[in-house]
């Protein structure tokens, strides 16, 4: 397969003890242009919590910003806006757009929907995937609303 990828190399002990509400994700637009970031909130509006961002080749760790749900799918977010800004003062605003969800339950403690990320931001297409996770009640009750 001739694409670019991203591998989550943060190996060590995991505590799903106290789960938040979040999601975990990275686009790529080319050899010099991506991003990683992981966002937690209750609500459509969920902070950034870290991350990095890669422009021109220059990276440089994420210090804020924002994903705001702007569609809502059956088990995730459908579409997102996600605003960056790294440690350079540099911002990005990404249109983000999920598919192909994969129904992920690996973990007693929580549930992940795991999809494929389509990214638009200074006028191309990058792509990448996406982790929406949540405590396991919380993952709960959005499957079983999709059944009634």
């Amino acid at each position: 397969v001739d694409c670019f990828s991203l591998r989550d190399s943060s190996y060590g002990v995991r505590s799903y003890e106290h789960v938040v509400k979040g999601s975990y994700f990275w686009a790529i637009k080319s050899e010099t242009d991506a991003f990683h970031t992981m966002t937690v909130g209750d609500g459509d509006e969920q902070k950034v919590t870290g991350g990095f961002l890669m422009r021109d080749g220059k990276m440089a760790p994420l210090v804020g910003g924002m994903r705001r749900v702007t569609r809502e799918g059956r088990y995730t977010p459908k579409e997102f806006v996600l605003n960056l800004e790294d440690k350079l003062g540099r911002t990005l605003d990404v249109r983000g757009h999920l598919t192909s969800p994969l129904i992920f339950t690996g973990y007693p403690e929580l549930g992940i929907v795991w999809s494929l990320l389509k990214v638009d931001y200074e006028g191309q297409t990058g792509w990448g995937d996406v982790q929406e996770f949540a405590p396991r009640e919380v993952f709960r009750r959005r499957l079983r609303a999709n059944f009634q």
